[in-house]
């Protein structure tokens, strides 16, 4: 058959075994389509193809000669068939042009309203919408296809249920990372005369920037960040693309152009336990870096090593409240001077060490670093800048020039260790007046006078910063410049002066040092960034200047010595002066039931002075039971001076441990001065076996063991 796809209705007139004189043509059914309202169903004229109908005639012509003998006879024939071969070639032509894409093809984002009651906020979609097309009822449809590059090739995304429909919505997150371009196409369906259907021109091609989210290079590092250091569950980043446009992008990350520029978190209860991510360091478009209080285990600290200091296009960098991050300005950006950064704050970090130069040479840079571990004095060269707050930390020295002569009115330097004595007045002191009043510093005007033996009173001006807490400490040494020993500490920083006592005889060197513990606090004004004045650490001054004066010294030394003949026992106690002041009011007791049990011994020799300085009287009393004091009251001991004193005794009753033999210890106290002064025996000959002294050093407080063999 020539004409397969021609409707059933031609068919049978073109093809029945009439007579092809009597056939009809397509002139003859005209009136037919038209009364059927045929011509509007392109399906029936795109059935009947041109060539088909052109090839039937030849046919005809070929296969019937003799109907062609008459030539002339059979021109309204010829005619026909040319005729009907035109007007199908041009309806053809006019359903062809009625299979046409829609117009007016647009893509914008919008956000569905959220259901009254439901908690659960609508989703961001893509809405494609167009102009239908007027031809309708031959079951069309519209095909709505993407691509990621301008030009295709297209995906297929969905299609409508007929051709009326004018819109087409996806949710943003369900298309891919990166721009989408879209086209839509008239789609007519295939059936029984068309079976491979037929399809449209694309329409115009439209997009919107980012439509879909956010792509590679960025996509892999925020997926990491998410699933590898736990950034989920501290900012809330749903299992979703990271940057779609609008509001439905993960908490705190926005996007330009396909590329992360602004990441911004606080953690509250659920803290990052993970490292500082190297992974940021290729974020290249990031120009806001905004976490706080995630890092917070002091315990676990991480450091952030030049991961950030690549990053030229950062300008706010905000790092606050991480106390568990540690490291030094240095190591988070070592680079900094070459950074766009016109915002930077660590506000309460655990950061440390000395504040570089290079953070403090853009007058135009917003820097708070109060409330760190900042140490040392600041750079010299340092400028003078628009927002400058290092309050809170353990800075020293005297301020930069600059810095002193700020016309800046939000410059902070309070509750650190600045020099206030050396700084010169300046514009500072106008600018932020309380600065001077609330550094640790050393207390002025120290002076020293000696009050008695191995004591001392010190005086001073106190500091203007007297609250927080803290005290005053007063440290001396025998060698100018230390080191130095602490010898006492005020109840607090408002104290003017102290005793202390215990001092070594001879020259002593004094300093003062103010202690400020670490503290929280109240602020005044309206700007707790410039007025808040907690500090993490504990803050000890430099020392005041050095002050010495001549101690006198009271030092008593004894020794105990035990000889054994037999059950007989020798002792001897030596005695001597170490100190710079003569010594009275010796005392040296002897228990001697003690040692052996009351009624176990007797007298052989009383107490005797064996080398008599000449200032020692014996009690002749002494009994080492009821009346244990070996010295009659008023002896005295002076300067330098030593003295032996010498008992024998008869062991009566030996406590027999093993052996035959009774173990025995003991020691005894010499004193003078009312019990100010004394010193626990040592056994031998020597109160001061290494001669420094120091009788009372530990290993020369040794007692005093002997045995006796049971008679």
């Amino acid at each position: 058959m020539l004409l397969p796809l021609l409707p059933a209705h031609l068919s049978q007139a073109f093809f029945t075994e009439r007579s092809y004189t009597r056939r009809p043509f397509i002139l003859d059914y005209l009136p037919a389509l038209f009364r059927k309202k045929r011509l509007v169903h392109c399906r029936y004229i795109l059935a009947i193809k041109p060539a088909s109908v052109l090839l039937y005639h030849v046919n005809f012509i070929v296969m019937n000669k003799h109907f062609f003998s008459n030539f002339n006879q059979q021109w309204p024939f010829i005619t026909k068939c040319l005729l009907s071969l035109l007007l199908l070639c041009a309806l053809h032509a006019t359903a062809l042009a009625q299979l046409v894409p829609p117009t007016n093809v647009s893509v914008v984002l919008f956000k569905p309203v959220t259901p009254p009651g439901s908690t659960t906020p609508a989703l961001l979609s893509i809405r494609v919408s167009w102009t239908p097309i007027s031809y309708t009822g031959d079951g069309r449809y519209y095909e709505i296809l993407s691509a990621p590059t301008p030009g295709g090739p297209y995906t297929s995304r969905s299609v409508t249920v007929d051709e009326t429909a004018s819109l087409w919505e996806i949710l943003n997150t369900d298309l891919p990372g990166g721009e989408n371009y879209f086209v839509v196409r008239t789609v007519l369906p295939a059936d029984a005369n068309n079976p491979n259907g037929l399809a449209s021109a694309y329409s115009e091609e439209v997009t919107f920037p980012q439509v879909g989210g956010l792509g590679p290079p960025d996509l892999p590092i925020m997926q990491t960040l998410r699933e590898d250091y736990g950034w989920n569950s501290a900012f809330f980043w749903r299992n979703s693309n990271p940057c779609p446009p609008g509001n439905l992008a993960w908490p705190g990350v926005t996007c330009d152009q396909g590329r992360v520029i602004t990441i911004q978190g606080v953690c509250g209860t659920a803290k990052l336990t993970t490292a500082f991510p190297a992974e940021l360091a290729n974020l290249s478009s990031l120009t806001t870096f905004d976490i706080k209080d995630c890092w917070t285990d002091t315990n676990n600290p991480v450091m952030a090593n030049n991961v950030l200091g690549g990053l030229t296009q950062l300008n706010r960098i905000r790092l606050d409240d991480n106390t568990g991050l540690t490291g030094t300005l240095g190591d988070l950006a070592p680079n900094f001077l070459t950074m766009s950064v016109i915002n930077f704050s660590v506000i309460n970090s655990g950061l440390s060490g000395p504040i570089p130069s290079g953070f403090l040479q853009k007058p135009t840079v917003v820097t708070s670093l109060n409330q760190c571990h900042f140490s040392g004095a600041l750079p010299a060269d340092a400028k003078s800048l628009f927002f400058f707050n290092v309050s809170g930390n353990q800075l020293e020295g005297i301020l930069p020039n600059d810095l002193v002569n700020t016309n800046s009115n939000n410059v902070r330097l309070r509750y650190n260790k600045f020099d206030v004595v050396n700084t010169p007045a300046g514009n500072i002191d106008i600018k932020d007046p309380q600065w001077r009043n609330t550094q640790t510093v050393p207390p002025t005007n120290v002076q020293v006078a000696p009050t008695g033996a191995n004591s001392a009173s010190l005086s001073w001006t106190p500091i203007g910063y007297t609250w927080d807490g803290g005290y005053y400490e007063v440290l001396a040494s025998q060698t100018p410049g230390g080191p130095y020993a602490s010898y006492g500490k005020t109840s607090d920083k408002t104290a003017a002066g102290l005793n202390v006592t215990g001092l070594p005889g001879g020259t002593n060197y004094f300093v003062v040092r103010t202690f400020t513990p670490a503290h929280t606090g109240d602020f005044t004004g309206s700007n707790p960034q410039l007025n808040d004045r907690d500090n993490p650490n504990d803050l000890t001054s430099v020392n005041s200047e050095e002050v010495s004066a001549s101690i006198m010294s009271t030092v008593i030394g004894v020794a105990k010595n035990a000889t054994l003949n037999g059950t007989e026992a020798t002792f001897d106690f030596y005695l001597e002066n170490f100190g710079t002041e003569s010594l009275g009011g010796l005392s040296l007791p002897e228990d001697l039931d003690a040692v052996f049990g009351a009624g176990n011994y007797t007298f052989v020799s009383p107490p005797a002075l064996v080398n008599d300085p000449g200032t020692i009287t014996l009690n002749g009393g002494f009994d080492g039971s009821s009346d244990k004091e070996i010295f009659a009251s008023g002896s005295s001991l002076p300067v330098g001076g030593t003295a032996q004193i010498r008992m024998v005794v008869n062991v009566t009753a030996v406590t027999d441990v093993g052996f035959g033999c009774g173990v025995y210890s003991n020691q005894v106290t010499a004193s003078a001065e009312g019990g100010t002064v004394s010193d626990l025996s040592d056994s031998g000959t020597d109160p001061d076996p290494n001669g420094n002294g120091d009788p009372a050093e530990s290993g020369e407080n040794d007692p005093t063991v002997f045995t006796v063999a049971v008679p």
